[in-house]
């Protein structure tokens, strides 16, 4: 998973300048019901992951090994800032949570492993994300069509040998 993971977020990040955290547009085609997301098909460097670019902050999302969520927020004046950060989640108007995740690139990178944030955040309108640097909102409309998407995405891959 470890490798795999590195490896999306390598390719996430490439070529990132002006436009936020972008991957090339032909790798990625737009998913059913699901607004503006985009997915990488298998093959893809990026497979299986969905994305969602934003004015303010884009939206990654991927599957681990396990089948949970990875949600991602990136923006390329990220760049050079690794490491741990606990920051707090807002889901539309509910209550604001705080979530730890992990600084790669220009990602910021959570395992939502909690069932509650998750059925919150499939259902979301919009993320607000408050860092350090500060406050970020995305639109996320379809995020849970995107996550079945990706799941089943990854679903059709080969195996990986253990």
């Amino acid at each position: 998973m470890r490798l795999s993971l590195i490896a999306v977020v390598a390719c996430l990040t490439i070529g990132a300048g002006p436009a936020l955290a972008q991957t090339e547009p032909a790798q990625l085609a737009p998913i059913p019901n699901a607004g503006g997301w985009m997915i990488a098909s298998p093959g893809q460097a990026t497979e299986c992951s969905a994305r969602l670019n934003g004015a303010q902050i884009d939206t990654i999302l991927t599957v681990n090994n396990d089948g949970r969520l990875v949600l991602i927020a990136g923006r390329p004046d990220w760049r050079g800032r690794p490491g741990k950060e606990t920051v707090t989640l807002q889901v539309d108007a509910l209550p604001a949570r705080h979530v730890s995740g992990d600084h790669v690139a220009n990602l910021f990178m959570v395992l939502v492993a909690d069932d509650a944030l998750l059925k919150d955040v499939e259902g979301a309108r919009q993320l607000t994300w408050t860092f350090k640097v500060g406050k970020f909102k995305a639109s996320v409309t379809g995020l849970g069509a995107a996550f079945e998407a990706a799941k089943a995405c990854k679903a059709s891959l080969p195996a990986e040998p253990s």
